[in-house]
């Protein structure tokens, strides 16, 4: 799913209790300014209907997302 959003719907159908932005992944892509994949794969994952979370090993990327109601 990291590269492939269009998986998010199938795996939610497989009935889980969430689906997390890995941290490596957050972390990687806020270093690259890619905060927008991030929100989009969060977005994504909440409209399936599946509880989201985002991990991150730093926690200026928590506070971000915070901050802007993600």
């Amino acid at each position: 799913m990291k590269d492939d959003l269009s998986l998010i719907p199938g795996a939610a159908k497989l009935g889980p209790m969430a689906i997390v932005h890995h941290g490596g992944v957050t972390d990687q892509r806020f270093r690259a300014g890619d905060h927008a994949k991030v929100q989009e794969f969060l977005k994504r994952v909440r409209d399936s209907g599946v509880m989201v979370g985002m991990s991150s090993h730093l926690p200026e990327n928590i506070a971000y997302v915070e901050e802007r109601g993600w």
